[in-house]
């Protein structure tokens, strides 16, 4: 096990290099960190007045650039060049969410004032080419996932028309990452929505966190999801799959992280390092590291061994 530090502030989000050689973190208020986890010494402060919109901060599939969507705009860190360079798309409206595909090749933007939308990006000659828009001016959209597979996207939505539109119920909708149109629906069954959606790598299950409760939907089930329920009364915060598949991270309110085996959805185990409440978690592209990151900017990484 090994505890990294990058300031006073919560860990927000935390993705590993495709390599697993290293880890970035976005930290609230205090920017987007670097660590090269063959090494000792401490992180590189990327960018210090990164926004809370950096949670869903990704490295490249080269990992040579580490990406994430601040409040002026979408930004790349150079590892080689050791700078920040900006990305620009010629967005409808201004951007609030940004999920690149795992190719590198398209990026999925969701946008407000003055077009609300939903658009797929492909990149092309240098740039980025619109390759379908969704407009969602009468449609509440959240939690605008990508799938690890890059063939398409998980939302949560309802309508914006309907009155009183607070009492409408929200529902998950998978969309072709091609074109944008609505593949299949299932009900959600609260009316308000919570962080995050995840899909696993190999698209069998999506999954989102409410309270105290996982939400599991299985591939191809268009009725209510799964309902993991914890008596203890203790929020999940965060979650992630691990490459196989069999086992879902899920970071919670209590300085623990629980190991769900995805073949009964049975806890297979707990972890706790007593850092405080975990706010996110994230597992290596090769399976073998494991990080979760605390509300004091502590992040503990260890080894990953479940067989």
């Amino acid at each position: 096990m090994r505890l990294l530090r990058a300031g006073n502030g919560r860990a927000l989000g935390l993705t590993f290099s495709p390599d697993a050689r290293a880890l970035a973190a976005a930290v609230e208020g205090r920017g987007v960190f670097l660590w090269n986890l063959d090494a000792s010494g401490p992180p590189v402060c990327v960018n210090p007045s990164a926004s809370d919109r950096a949670r869903n901060l990704y490295f490249t599939p080269d990992g040579r650039g580490v990406g994430w969507l601040d409040y002026d705009g979408w930004k790349v860190y150079d590892r080689d060049a050791r700078r920040v360079v900006r990305q620009r798309v010629s967005d409808p409206g201004q951007i609030f969410r940004l999920i690149p595909g795992p190719g590198g090749d398209r990026v999925y933007t969701q946008h407000s004032f003055p077009q609300l939308a939903l658009v797929g990006w492909r990149a092309a000659g240098g740039g980025w080419e619109r390759e379908w828009e969704v407009p969602t001016r009468y449609l509440n959209v959240e939690r605008l996932t990508v799938s690890p597979r890059g063939d398409e996207l998980a939302v949560l939505t309802r309508s914006a028309t309907d009155s009183p539109a607070e009492h409408q119920r929200w529902k998950l909708e998978l969309r072709s990452t091609v074109s944008g149109r609505v593949l299949s629906t299932a009900p959600y069954p609260y009316k308000c929505t919570f962080d995050p959606l995840v899909i696993a790598p190999d698209g069998g299950h999506v999954v989102n966190l409410h309270h105290q409760t996982v939400l599991v939907w299985a591939r191809g089930n268009t009725g209510d999801p799964v309902q993991l329920c914890d008596a203890s009364g203790k929020h999940f915060y965060a979650a992630a799959f691990d490459p196989s598949s069999r086992y879902l991270f899920a970071a919670r309110s209590d300085g623990t992280v629980h190991v769900f085996d995805a073949a009964g959805w049975g806890c297979r185990v707990r972890f706790d390092w007593g850092i405080g409440p975990l706010r996110s978690v994230a597992v290596s592209p090769d399976g073998a590291l494991a990080a979760a990151g605390g509300e004091g900017g502590e992040i503990v990484v260890w080894d990953v061994d479940l067989d």
